[in-house]
């Protein structure tokens, strides 16, 4: 529980971050009880009635299976742009999506490699998807992304036995 509560939600708007603690109070019972009380703070309690239409969704199938958080939140970004099919993003916006600490893979190969890679294979492999990626520069450096990708309609069968 104590790692629940110390938990916020970030909320990004252009270039400004807003950081909130999303639980204002827990209250804690005997280890016999079967439940704890939350309360919920005054800047997160009224997005909770707008989660459904405010939020990103996505079933429990298409992520079930999936290994690496950096491709479950690849997934979200896709499903929140799926209408479009496109996306583009700073190297340094999609570390902070991903919830990259700071300073870990600021290369791009070490980045690529480590986390775009594999959470694209991973999408890719498991049938719902087809992504294509391309960094883009400014000068000499990469600086983003642009992803284009659409949803599969049939999943691929798997003949080899």
């Amino acid at each position: 529980m104590n790692g629940l509560y110390e938990r916020s939600i970030t909320k990004i708007e252009g270039r400004k971050r807003t950081d909130t603690r999303w639980i204002s109070q827990k209250t804690t019972y005997d280890k016999g009880d079967a439940y704890v009380v939350v309360h919920f703070s005054a800047q997160v309690a009224p997005y909770l009635s707008e989660l459904k239409s405010r939020f990103t969704s996505y079933t429990m199938k298409q992520v079930a299976g999936l290994k690496s958080p950096y491709t479950i939140r690849l997934l979200e970004m896709l499903m929140r742009w799926e209408g479009s099919g496109f996306f583009k993003i700073t190297l340094d916006d999609l570390r902070e999506r991903m919830g990259i600490e700071e300073g870990r893979y600021k290369k791009w190969h070490d980045f690529r490699k480590r986390v775009v890679e594999p959470a694209v294979a991973e999408l890719t492999a498991q049938g719902q998807w087809d992504i294509k990626y391309e960094p883009y520069k400014k000068g000499r450096s990469f600086v983003g992304i642009e992803f284009t990708f659409e949803p599969v309609d049939q999943m691929p069968l798997n003949l080899e036995d």
